[in-house]
């Protein structure tokens, strides 16, 4: 972020790739904590979930900088070193949020991608286990949502075998 303001605002905002936006995980999922965490540390974990629960209250959330460092534990310092400004540098390095290009906002993204292979292979076994569980599920559950909903081909084929099969005389006319 360029600016160090004295009031922040957090927007949320879509992510800019559509597959993490259909399938991403929300900052509140258990994944960002257990397989996100020990990449871009608790701080980053608590910054993330403050900003679900201020947008329950008001979107985008408008806040002093000292109150935010104060919520997240980080002290009430916000110079161009402290925590806060590295948090929401690390936040925009993982590309979790970008600066908002007009003002003095930061857009966090409200949904995620899974770690990448090679962040994965570095990060202790109990990890990458949490990582494949989670995935695994957050996989499934997507799928679902995909059988549950036939593509626009199928339903209008379902809908043309209906009408062949349909024993009532045809009428010759239009409109009547």
């Amino acid at each position: 972020m360029l600016t160090r303001p004295e009031v922040i605002d957090l927007h949320p905002a879509d992510h800019p790739a559509p597959d993490i936006r259909r399938a991403g995980f929300s900052l509140d999922h258990p994944y960002i904590e257990q397989c996100w965490g020990p990449l871009i540390g608790p701080s980053s974990v608590s910054f993330l979930r403050h900003c679900v629960w201020h947008w329950q209250d008001e979107s985008p959330a408008r806040l002093s900088t000292a109150d935010l460092a104060a919520e997240l534990g980080l002290g009430r310092g916000v110079g161009p070193n402290s925590v806060l400004w590295r948090t929401i540098g690390r936040l925009e390095h993982f590309r979790f949020a970008r600066h908002e290009p007009y003002g003095a906002g930061l857009e966090v993204f409200t949904r995620v991608a899974p770690v990448t292979p090679d962040r994965l292979s570095r990060l202790p076994q109990w990890v990458r286990g949490r990582h494949d569980r989670l995935n695994g599920e957050r996989l499934e559950a997507v799928g679902r949502q995909i059988d549950g909903d036939p593509p626009v081909q199928a339903r209008m084929a379902a809908r043309l075998d209906h009408m062949a099969r349909d024993p009532r005389p045809k009428n010759a006319s239009l409109g009547r």
